[in-house]
């Protein structure tokens, strides 16, 4: 469905499967974290990606959670039961965000304190669109991870009480694509949601230290 997006066309009529991945690459305190998520006044990468995308396909969400991307390119078709399994395992998942904020002290300041994934506030600063076709309908996926000493992690995962390491996925290759395997992918209808999303990636995060500095690895 991307390509219509940038003007391209799609090669057969059905749902079409792009992937974006948005990965920031450095040494420790390189500023990885300032460009993909920038201040409160001044947002990142993430922020306004996610902006432009929403902004774009205002109108034109797919309503229904029965398609989701698997692999890279492609798709799977849910079942009724399959979708409900989703929609109640996004809620977990975002009543864990609420569990959290409630937890934090007023005093307490943590890496998401002046960063744009810190609030809600800046989800709507791009105005910018894309040209997009209006007979298509965008269904929006995101996930979360992290390459952490060599081990790919899925910063969406609940780890169980008790266990003190996440599980290390596995980068995969078919037909020339490359895609995490059993990475886990939830659906965003608006921008607001997807922040929310990836606000739990974030507090997931690892985190490595030198003797001046802590900073995201």
């Amino acid at each position: 469905m991307m390509e219509s997006c940038f003007g391209g066309k799609p090669e057969r009529e059905g749902p079409v499967v792009e992937t974006v991945w948005c990965s920031p690459y450095g040494v420790t305190n390189a500023g990885k974290t300032f460009t993909f998520l920038g201040p409160e006044h001044d947002s990142g990468l993430l922020p306004r990606s996610l902006s432009v995308i929403f902004n774009s396909i205002e109108g034109r969400v797919y309503p229904r959670s029965d398609l989701k991307p698997q692999r890279c390119r492609d798709f799977i078709r849910l079942t009724t039961e399959q979708q409900a399994a989703e929609s109640s395992s996004k809620r977990s998942l975002l009543r864990l965000l609420k569990e959290s904020d409630r937890s934090q002290t007023s005093g307490r300041s943590t890496f998401l304190d002046g960063s744009s994934l810190s609030t809600d506030s800046s989800v709507s600063e791009d105005s910018f669109c894309l040209d997009v076709d209006s007979n298509v309908r965008f269904s929006v996926w995101v996930s979360f991870c992290e390459i952490y000493n060599d081990n790919i992690h899925d910063l969406l995962e609940q780890v169980p009480s008790g266990q003190q390491r996440r599980t290390a996925l596995r980068l995969s290759g078919r037909q020339g694509n490359s895609f995490i395997k059993d990475l886990r992918w939830v659906q965003a209808s608006s921008s607001e949601e997807a922040y929310r999303v990836m606000k739990i990636g974030r507090k997931n995060q690892s985190f490595s230290s030198t003797p001046s500095t802590v900073c995201p690895a």
